[in-house]
């Protein structure tokens, strides 16, 4: 079926807003945009919406009570739903710190599952287990180790492509681990890291191109040593950003937007299955945490993932760095997409690319972008 969507403000990353525009939608690509009416059997009316591509999360550990490491299909189908209703149309399911066989397990349902009804989940980010024990956040201590090239091997064929690994990779001893995930297409991060701003600049040259939600789980900015977020900052890379003004204050997240490239410049939401759950007592990483007014904590007070979703860490970064609304959407669809090598496919409205449409109503008084509808595949999800 050919959908049309008329009417609306279309955001496009290159050319900003395209006004009163169609977007029309045939076997689950787009196949026009632009200012004419082409003929389509359905035409959902959006005068004065804005369309915007559906929004890509890279680094998220679940939401509504679920998380990917525990999650079965009926879950993963919950959450796919979860994240549409927000605007998240691709997901790069995180699987935090775990034992080898429970990495292996989730990697694999996760990669098993098929269904449609809501955003579509995507290679897998592991973000755990071969970490700095210093830096380990709310990941349980027992679980953590150094790279190892035995297990890396036994994790990549389940991790499958696209595949995202964030480690304290200045504890890969010869790079040996870097290498084989490289060659298996994997793109690498650091994170959760005690690497000096020396370590980082080489780790760069070895092959990492991300850093993990910048200035936390690493040392801390300072003058006389830069360090690994300094390193970050002054690199090509792409810097992750929990944009919730509590991980980050907004001070510090408008610094590093104007000192960095802001083409490579993501958000992320670090969520954890208490996302969109009332207050109250969750876990992650092997760690019990609670929530108190929108914190998640862990019980000896250390940071635990966020609440965030992805439609709210938008105006937060329109907010606290002075950008359009426009601007700031960017940062949430093709950047997160270009980070982990999937924006051939995701990440603009594009013709060829998959038909992931948020059709949102920006309210400028509350601040907020409400979803209106969301597309998946050309499909609208219910």
């Amino acid at each position: 079926m050919r959908i049309r969507i008329d009417g609306a403000h279309v955001y496009d990353p290159v050319k900003k807003v395209l006004s009163d525009h169609s977007v029309l939608v045939a076997d689950g690509k787009i196949v026009y945009v632009g200012p004419e009416r082409p003929e389509a059997e359905s035409v959902y009316q959006a005068p004065g919406r804005l369309l915007s591509p559906g929004f890509v999360d890279v680094h998220t550990h679940g939401r509504i009570g679920i998380d990917f490491l525990q999650a079965d299909s009926e879950g993963l189908a919950r959450l796919a739903k979860s994240y549409a209703s927000v605007g998240t149309t691709t997901v790069m399911p995180t699987l935090a710190s775990a034992t080898p066989e429970e990495l292996a397990s989730a990697a694999d349902s996760i990669r098993q599952y098929r269904y449609t009804g809501g955003a579509r989940f995507i290679g897998i980010h592991l973000e755990g287990r071969y970490i700095n024990l210093l830096k380990r956040g709310a990941h349980a201590p027992g679980l953590i180790k150094d790279p190892d090239p035995q297990e890396m091997g036994i994790l990549l064929p389940h991790l499958g492509h696209p595949c995202h690994i964030t480690a304290a990779w200045e504890l890969d001893r010869g790079g040996v681990c870097m290498q084989m995930a490289l060659r298996a297409g994997a793109t690498l991060a650091l994170g959760h890291t005690c690497a000096t701003y020396e370590q980082t600049e080489e780790l760069i040259e070895k092959g990492v191109s991300a850093f993990t939600h910048l200035f936390n789980a690493m040392p801390q900015l300072h003058h006389r040593e830069g360090g690994c977020a300094c390193a970050a900052i002054n690199s090509e890379g792409y810097i992750e950003l929990i944009c919730d003004g509590i991980h980050v204050s907004p001070g510090m997240i408008k610094m590093a937007y104007r000192a960095h490239d802001p083409d490579r410049f993501v958000l992320v939401t670090d969520s954890i299955e208490a996302a969109g759950m009332p207050d109250g007592r969750y876990e992650v990483a092997g760690s019990v945490c609670r929530i108190e007014n929108g914190r998640v904590m862990t019980e000896d007070g250390v940071l635990a993932g966020s609440m965030l979703g992805l439609n709210k860490a938008v105006v937060n970064l329109k907010r606290f760095c002075g950008l359009s609304l426009e601007q700031a959407l960017y940062h949430a669809t093709l950047a997160p997409a270009l980070e982990v090598g999937i924006s051939d496919t995701v990440g603009t409205l594009e013709v060829g690319k998959k038909a992931d449409i948020v059709i949102g109503n920006y309210d400028r008084n509350l601040d907020e972008i409400g979803i209106e509808r969301v597309m998946v595949d050309g499909t609208w999800v219910e």
